[in-house]
C-alpha cells in the first residue's frame, strides 16, 4: 500500500516513468539515518523518476560526492550528515 506522501507525488507528477530497484543493504545502511517515512517509500516504490526524468527520487550514495563538494567550506559542513534524496531535470538536488 502506498504512503499518502507518495500518493500526493503521483497525483502531482503521474506514475513513475522508470523504476530502479533498491538493494536491501542500502535500506539497512540508511535505516537509522533517514526518516521512517522515507525508508517506507524506498521499500515500497524503489528509486524512480517521473515524467521521463523531470523529477527523480535518487540513490544518495550515487550523489554523495556532489553533496560533499557542494557543502565544503560552508557553515553546513559541520552540522551533520546531508544526503541527496531527489533531483530535477534542471540540475537541482534536494538534500
Amino acid at each position: 500500500m502506498r504512503t499518502e506522501t507518495f500518493e500526493l507525488l503521483i497525483e502531482e507528477l503521474g506514475q513513475p516513468s522508470l523504476i530502479m530497484p533498491i538493494e536491501d543493504n542500502l535500506i539497512e545502511k540508511y535505516h537509522s539515518n533517514m526518516p521512517k517515512l522515507l525508508i517506507e517509500n524506498w521499500q515500497q516504490e524503489s528509486f524512480c523518476q517521473f515524467k521521463n526524468g523531470f523529477y527523480s527520487i535518487i540513490n544518495p550514495d550515487e550523489w554523495q560526492d556532489v553533496v560533499d563538494v557542494w557543502l565544503e567550506n560552508t557553515p553546513f559542513q559541520h552540522l551533520g550528515n546531508f544526503y541527496a534524496l531527489a533531483r530535477n531535470a534542471f540540475g537541482c538536488i534536494y538534500i
